[in-house]
């Protein structure tokens, strides 16, 4: 009997000691996956924030357009909510290339050379 006893016990142990190991790999994989995560998500949001905050005045069609790093800042710094039946609507934004009315309409002044003779075009969509 002592002879099982001693078996068992040293089966115990083993167990332990594989359980125990078990345990540290686990909480090291879980522990490397949210760093990673982590590191993703802060140099995503950095990289995100940066590039579309102020690059498309870069852009080859804004070449040599004097408004368009306003332009480019005023757009990132546009706020929209969500209404029902309609989708999402610009709050009201008033800056230097860019001003939007109270109800979610871009305002765009007309050229000087605009006469009741000029031709009338209209855009829409999104």
């Amino acid at each position: 009997m002592a002879f099982c006893n001693r078996d068992k016990s040293k089966i115990m142990k083993l167990l332990k000691i594989a359980a125990v190991n078990i345990l540290i790999f686990l909480g090291l994989i879980i522990f490397l996956n949210l760093t990673v995560i982590t590191i993703y998500q802060l140099s995503h949001l950095k990289l995100s924030s940066h590039a579309s905050a102020h690059s498309n005045w870069k852009l080859p069609n804004y070449k040599n357009i004097e408004w368009a790093r306003a332009h480019s800042t005023e757009w990132s710094n546009l706020k929209s909510e969500y209404r029902s039946y309609i989708g999402w609507r610009r709050l009201p934004y008033k800056g230097q290339t860019i001003n939007i009315d109270e109800k979610g309409i871009r305002m765009t002044p007309q050229s000087e050379f605009v006469t009741t003779k000029s031709p009338l075009v209209i855009f829409s969509g999104g």
